[in-house]
């Protein structure tokens, strides 16, 4: 099981890639599972890099076939953010090819139930492609959630804010209260980002997921309507 990562800016790449793929407006269904046997969405020309290959296993050991995968590139530029899906084989095991080097969470679930996350260092070496690997193991635990609300200020119906934990690919929807369930989340500390562009400025907090199948309740996340220009 993966110690609590802390939060960090690189991930805000993994906020801008949601956007773009769910664009305005737009509920991204990620809780749904990824249909076929293999495949791939990736926002930037491959990289002829490495790969990241491992397993993944359900609690008890047994392998999580058909469980979907993601790998996400960790950068602090929106532009390059790219985002990988694939579906782990009968006995579990996955493979992204063509990764760039650098720093990737890696994770996996299985509907809403299981998640794990992790991250994963590709080197770069030069003149020699073949070598810029990393393995893993993902071992799925009972996923949590997090709930809170997140509030338009000064209005009375908080409906429609898309509010992301954009790490690890949950996202949801507010009610008329405000109130919203991330689903899906694994162990760890994760960002959770608030928008509803472009009458307000985006929210963001962090929460920690101590122990698989917590549901834990974050603070409100009041989104400011931004100054008139003079």
């Amino acid at each position: 099981m993966p110690s609590p990562r802390p939060v960090a800016p690189a991930p805000r790449g993994a906020a801008a890639l949601l956007r773009r793929l769910a664009g305005p407006g737009a509920l991204l269904l990620l809780a749904l599972p990824v249909i076929g046997t293999a495949c791939s969405k990736r926002t930037t020309a491959p990289d002829p890099g490495g790969t990241v290959s491992g397993v993944a296993l359900l609690p008890g050991g047994a392998p999580a076939a058909g469980a979907d995968v993601y790998l996400v590139l960790l950068t602090t530029d929106p532009a390059a953010a790219t985002l990988d899906l694939v579906v782990a084989d009968s006995l579990g095991r996955f493979t992204f090819r063509a990764v760039t080097p650098g720093d990737h969470l890696v994770g996996a679930r299985a509907a809403d139930t299981l998640a794990v996350a992790d991250t994963v260092h590709v080197p770069r070496v030069a003149g020699n492609a073949a070598a810029e690997t990393a393995s893993v193991a993902l071992h799925l635990a009972r996923a949590g959630v997090f709930r809170g609300r997140a509030l338009l200020a000064g209005a009375s119906d908080h409906r429609g804010i898309v509010v992301t934990a954009p790490d690890v690919l949950s996202l949801a929807a507010t009610d008329s209260l405000g109130a919203y369930a991330l689903t899906g989340i694994p162990v760890g500390r994760w960002g959770v980002d608030a928008e509803r562009p472009p009458a307000y400025l985006a929210a963001r907090t962090s929460a920690t997921l101590a122990t698989p199948g917590d549901t834990v309740t974050l603070p409100d996340l009041v989104l400011a309507s931004p100054r008139p220009r003079p």
